[in-house]
């Protein structure tokens, strides 16, 4: 038996017509005939009923029928199967990323699964990314998405709604608080994103309709890692998010939550609209759903010196 004889069987089933079934098929009408016949020889049985133009299924083809139909589906689930090995066995992906800290555990990770599988990551605002991902560019983003903004260019994947901390070294006034009203921030120097920010713009916005008043950011610098060092060695204070403290070795310095919180910013990725991911892409999605359920909140810092055995939250 030959699958090409149940292809044409299936497709004789579907049309009960030899003419209709063989155009379907694009072979003659006496090859699928032969094909038919073939057929009911290997098994010994009659599987239609001619009478003239009418054909009708006899039990054997019925039974047949059943059976030829899990063949195919499970042929394609095994092809769908291989192509999944394959793919996560060889492939490339390219992503846009608004601050590594937002990919950087999630691609460690990803790599230790899928160590094959070449990762291409690159630093860009949010705006810039979404716009690479559009013209397809880059095959998937991860950025700080506004939701009221909407884009009918994107598919967009929520993932989690990111919290903003002030970070303080431990001799700060503010070190032993438990939390910061952010009528205090206004009195204080800070090392801050530069107003081109997104991140800068909603906490600017947050304090300015809490209080009335703007931020001194005495220092501008446009990564998390600049702002945390010049913290460390100068003192003035800085506003980092959550999902960069999970990362970045910050316990010889204070952690401490905003109130009233600035309303959180929306960590999501984002895709060309319509776009099927391939199994390496689709696996960096399921990882990426994972490792952000389990991102932890920064404790309060007790401002203890990062040693050699340090392991970041």
């Amino acid at each position: 038996m030959e699958l090409r004889w149940l292809e044409s069987f299936l497709a004789l089933c579907e049309e009960l017509n030899f003419t209709r079934a063989a155009e379907k098929l694009n072979v003659s009408q006496p090859a699928l005939s032969q094909q038919i016949k073939l057929l009911e020889d290997s098994l010994g049985a009659p599987l239609f009923h001619r009478n003239g133009r009418r054909v009708t299924m006899t039990q054997a083809g019925e039974i047949l029928k059943q059976h030829s139909q899990r063949i195919f589906t499970e042929l394609k689930q095994l092809d769908v199967a291989l192509r999944e090995l394959y793919g996560l066995r060889r492939g490339r992906i390219t992503l846009g990323c608004s601050g590594l800290h937002l990919l950087a555990s999630l691609a460690a990770r990803y790599h230790r699964q899928y160590p094959d599988i070449r990762l291409s990551v690159f630093d860009a605002r949010s705006d810039e990314t979404m716009e690479r991902v559009v013209r397809r560019e880059w095959d998937a983003g991860l950025v700080y998405w506004d939701a009221s903004v909407a884009d009918e260019r994107l598919s967009v994947l929520p993932l989690h709604q990111e919290q903003l901390y002030l970070v303080v070294p431990p001799h700060h006034p503010l070190a032993a608080t438990a939390a910061v009203d952010v009528h205090q921030l206004v009195d204080l120097p800070l090392a801050l994103l530069p107003p081109s920010f997104w991140l800068r713009q909603r906490l600017d916005r947050h304090v300015r309709q809490q209080t009335g008043q703007s931020l001194q950011a005495i220092l501008e610098l446009t990564t998390f890692d600049s702002l945390l060092y010049v913290t460390r060695i100068t003192g003035v204070a800085t506003v980092l998010t959550q999902s960069y403290l999970s990362a970045a070795a910050w316990r010889d310095l204070c952690v401490l939550p905003l109130v009233p919180a600035v309303p959180p910013p929306t960590v999501a990725l984002v895709l060309p609209p319509g776009f099927e991911p391939d199994p390496a892409l689709q696996a960096l999605i399921n990882l990426a759903k994972l490792h952000y359920a389990q991102l932890p909140a920064p404790a309060h810092g007790a401002g203890e010196p990062p040693g050699t055995d340090y392991t970041p939250p």
